[in-house]
């Protein structure tokens, strides 16, 4: 139910802002004569892959001309897990990065949320390269030098970057949300929560498998306890207080680990949404 509800809130509501802010960013490469207009179209589908490519070329600051060599510099690697591919662009071809996404998608698909890949994740590159917090876009590149936790493995901090993508697109249309929330949070992350909530999903499934992904996994693992202790009580009254008029809020609250998630499914008052009501403005602002 929890993933159902999300992969129909995201596609319908949230997927709509990032498509526009990417063919945005696509005009602005056309006008400063990056791409060709034939060049922009081939890239304008809405596909994670895509819109990494469009944002990484809008933070490299491509020249005119330059696109070409821009495009050989990327490289695009099929992941297939199972009956299903997915495609990531990345900036680097390290074995350990691509066996390591391998097997967080991997994590991902034996614990019935491989949705997360597709709804929020396209590339891997630096964290030098991303684009303003104001893109949507950049919430679907992966931050591979992005540290999560001291010592975390790269399998941890790539399987958090998945996980966290979606949110974080979430967080992006909402930002008086995000900013009440990560202050009250502090020290833990706000997308902290949602993907604390996916990990204790996806370790219990492992349970009931008996598949130790614990012993794999204990920088997560430990982010899980972190999140489920009374630290953020404070913080999930306060996101209790915002549910009501925030899809953000209310997201969190149905992920939140060692709580009562069930009621908030029953109790939205925002399950009829088609649109994002503050979506008109967020766009104005990134334009």
């Amino acid at each position: 139910m929890f993933l159902g509800r999300l992969i129909s809130q995201h596609t319908m509501i949230f997927e709509p802002l990032v498509y526009a802010e990417h063919l945005r960013v696509l005009a602005r490469l056309v006008d400063d004569s990056v791409l060709t207009p034939t060049g922009a179209g081939q890239l304008a589908a809405y596909t994670p892959a895509n819109v990494a490519t469009v944002c990484m070329a809008a933070a490299a600051g491509v020249p005119d001309g330059g696109w070409p060599a821009f495009a050989t510099s990327l490289r695009s690697h099929e992941l297939s897990v199972g009956v299903r591919s997915h495609r990531f662009v990345v900036s680097s071809s390290s074995t350990e990065d691509l066996q390591s996404m391998r097997a967080a998608v991997e994590i991902l698909v034996d614990g019935d949320l491989s949705a997360l890949v597709e709804l929020g994740t396209g590339g891997l590159v630096p964290v030098a390269a991303l684009p303003g917090q104001g893109s949507l876009g950049a919430r679907l590149l992966l931050a591979r030098d992005r540290m999560f936790a001291p010592g975390a493995s790269v399998l941890e901090c790539l399987l958090y970057e998945v996980i966290a993508a979606p949110a974080r697109i979430w967080a992006a249309v909402e930002p008086s949300v995000y900013e009440c929330l990560r202050r009250i949070l502090a020290p833990v992350r706000v997308e902290d929560v949602f993907v604390a909530g996916c990990v204790a999903q996806l370790l219990e499934r492992a349970d009931d498998r008996g598949d130790n992904l614990a012993a794999r996994i204990p920088a997560l693992v430990a982010l899980v306890e972190t999140v489920r202790s009374p630290q953020t009580s404070a913080a999930r009254t306060v996101a209790l207080g915002l549910k009501e008029a925030s899809l953000f809020a209310e997201l969190l609250c149905c992920w939140w680990p060692g709580t009562e998630r069930a009621v908030h499914l029953f109790t939205s008052r925002l399950d009829y949404l088609t649109r994002h009501p503050a979506g008109h403005r967020a766009q104005e602002r990134w334009s």
